[in-house]
């Protein structure tokens, strides 16, 4: 298996995915890595003439015997030698940020001890996140839900379900009735059961086999179905749920991550898995101002996807086009501070540095709506140290702040998280 390692925002020339090989075969690869970017990738891969473009795309592309591991630039903005210490690094502040994001209790694995020569990608590791918090939840006690269920009894149990009776039971002493059972056989075991099993096909690593396996003994009495995103949809919170909703948000990132139809037996031969880094980015400058916000605010509530206001209405009133900031800071009911996050570049040598229009249009908007907060836009440090400060309005206070963060340290030892937490404690007070 041959394994190749890069940066988004880089590019890779066919020669080197493929070989040197017939142009047949030449025509037959490109073709199967063009049906897997078409429709949910073209925006993040490019196909050139003789090459293939990353753009803000990280993840795993598998073409037969080859592999492709594409990482983040974010952690590599010195272009550091992609040796197996620097890798670790990257692997495990990418593994800190999902474990963040994803609200997981889980601690950090150490892979130090782990080489290149046992093969093991970022993707085992995204596995071994799932599959340890899922075995360490599962070994305090299986989720247990009510569930409704149906069926023809000698005895009335819930409801007698009249319509049913009226169709089946005209000429015999059964009843049919509808009721709720306390059971583990429900749709979040269902869900967990499914990502395990799609988890242990795709794994080499034998400690993700292991704990797979033991996963799926241990869910034996779980029905399998075939889960799809929309699946997610369908559960109910309750609370018993508890830690088991963090793993949900896993288990629909890995399986939303893949490019296509994963119950096709062939899908392990030539896939895509995807991370979607705007999701990571803005969860994580969330969980951290959230937990840290006494530390850089003063007596401010801190909320996630804040949508309160909407953009227009109609001649009823009805309210169309939801504004939902990504973090909103609020005190004594009133927006003090909206946050968006925006994982692009941003480069000092561009027009605006490289701000979109959309990105601020978007912002005035939030800016109208919402009582005329302070609004700040985070992006990711790639090359640049970019700290710009607008005006909404003419003799106005500066209201609109541009910034970068810069993540390449060690995000996963207290001194590189503590390193970020300074960056935002400066951002938002350096304005005051």
């Amino acid at each position: 298996m041959e394994r190749i390692t890069t940066f988004e925002y880089s590019e890779i020339p066919y020669k080197d995915i493929i070989g040197d090989i017939s142009k047949e075969s030449v025509s037959e690869q490109l073709s199967k890595l063009e049906s897997l970017i078409k429709d949910k990738y073209e925006h993040l891969i490019e196909l050139k003439l003789d090459r293939v473009y990353f753009k803000n795309f990280v993840g795993i592309i598998k073409i037969g015997d080859v592999i492709i591991e594409v990482l983040p630039k974010i952690f590599n903005i010195h272009n550091n030698q992609l040796d197996n210490t620097n890798r670790g690094k990257i692997y495990k502040n990418l593994y800190y940020m999902i474990n963040r994001s994803s609200k997981s209790s889980l601690k950090n694995i150490d892979i130090s001890k782990y080489g290149s020569d046992e093969g093991i990608l970022f993707l085992d590791l995204f596995i071994n996140m799932y599959l340890q918090q899922l075995y360490i939840n599962l070994f305090k006690g299986i989720y247990r839900t009510y569930v409704t269920q149906s069926d023809n009894l000698h005895y009335i149990r819930g409801r007698i379900v009249i319509a049913e009776n009226i169709k089946r039971n005209l000429l015999n002493t059964k009843i049919y009735c509808e009721y709720d059972e306390f059971t583990e056989d429900n749709l979040v075991n269902q869900i967990f059961k499914f990502t395990t099993k799609k988890m242990l096909e795709l794994s080499k690593w034998q400690q993700n086999r292991t704990i797979a396996q033991n996963i799926i003994h241990t869910l034996a009495d779980v029905s399998n179905i075939y889960i799809t995103k929309d699946t997610f949809s369908l559960i109910r919170e309750d609370r018993l749920l508890g830690e088991y909703s963090k793993l949900l948000r896993l288990a629909k990132m890995f399986l939303e991550g893949h490019s296509f139809d994963i119950s096709d037996s062939h899908y392990k031969d030539n896939f895509i898995f995807n991370i979607d880094m705007n999701i990571v980015f803005q969860e994580y400058i969330y969980e951290l101002i959230k937990e840290f916000s006494t530390d850089i605010f003063e007596q401010v509530s801190v909320f996630s996807q804040y949508g309160k206001s909407h953009l227009i209405y109609d001649k009823n009133d009805k309210g169309s086009f939801l504004l939902k900031p990504d973090i909103a800071l609020v005190s004594n009911k009133r927006v003090i501070i909206l946050i968006d996050t925006k994982y692009k570049i941003l480069r000092k040598e561009q027009r605006r540095s490289g701000v979109s229009d959309q990105d601020v249009y978007q912002m005035f908007g939030y800016y109208h709506k919402y009582g005329k907060p302070k609004i700040y836009l985070l992006y990711p440090k790639y090359t640049d140290d970019i700290s710009i400060a607008y005006k909404f309005e003419n003799q106005e206070m500066e209201k609109l702040f541009i910034n970068t963060i810069d993540l390449s340290k060690e995000l996963y030892l207290p001194e590189g998280e503590l390193a970020v937490l300074n960056q935002l404690k400066e951002i938002f007070s350096s304005d005051s």
